[in-house]
Order: C-alpha cells, then sequence, then structure tokens
C-alpha cells in the first residue's frame, strides 16, 4: 500500500495549486496508508505554514481518517489526539502520546502544560518529572 507525503496531502486538502492537487487527487484515489510522521508533520504544516485556523485543521484531520482510502494503525488514538488539539493542545505532543507502543506505560516529560493539556483519559499516563525541593 502506498504512503502519501505530507506535501501531497497538503496539496489535496489545501488544493492552492490547481495542477499538483488534481496529481494528489488522482494518488488518493488508490488506498493509502496514514503513517504518523507524516500526519503529525500534516497538522503543523497546515496550522503553522499554510495558516489553517484550529478547528479547520481539526475538521480537515478527521475527514482524512474516515476517507474510504486513507488507513491508519490506532485510528481511536488519533481521534483522541484531534479531539485534545480542538480543544487547545499542542498537535505534536498529543500525536507523541497517541503513537505510544502498546508496552510503554508512561510518558515522562518536565513539559507541565502537556501534562495538563494530556487530561485524565490520555492513552498513556503521562508522568510530570519535577525539581527536589
Amino acid at each position: 500500500m502506498q504512503i502519501l507525503d505530507t506535501n501531497v496531502l497538503a496539496r489535496w486538502l489545501l488544493n492552492d495549486d490547481p495542477v499538483q492537487a488534481q496529481i494528489a487527487d488522482d494518488a488518493a484515489t488508490q488506498p493509502f496508508l496514514l503513517i504518523w510522521t507524516v500526519f503529525t508533520e500534516l497538522g503543523w504544516v497546515l496550522e503553522k505554514a499554510a495558516g489553517v485556523p484550529r478547528p479547520i485543521v481539526a475538521q480537515m484531520m478527521e475527514q482524512l481518517l474516515t476517507f474510504d482510502n486513507a488507513h491508519m494503525e490506532n485510528a481511536a488514538a488519533v481521534e483522541w489526539a484531534i479531539e485534545r488539539y480542538r480543544l487547545g493542545a499542542d498537535w505534536a505532543d498529543m500525536m507523541h502520546l497517541a503513537a505510544a507502543p502498546v508496552d510503554a506505560d508512561s510518558f515522562v516529560t518536565f513539559d507541565k502544560k502537556l501534562a495538563r493539556q494530556a487530561g485524565e483519559a490520555s492513552p498513556l499516563p503521562v508522568k510530570l518529572l519535577k525539581k527536589p525541593s
């Protein structure tokens, strides 16, 4: 199964270059795999590089997951990341948590904001490291 690069997905979603958008559309007619790294980068590209507002980025990402030809491992975890992102969380941080392997028992960080944004329903518990008192 083919994997579409971030730039192909961005052209397809944004339709900002008619020639490349058509080529991307043709590529998306075949089944494709959405891999974690591309999906993470796509969120950044849409919001930061293309200036798409956060609610629309979240909507685009959700729609991409429901597209018949798109396949992604553990889509439920990605849906969780999209919902946290929609509520204001950092996209990459939430994708780190969603992409964790099943044998991981915690995500260890100094980032208080990440721990707060992940919330209680995080697919992987966040362990916040603190400075000794």
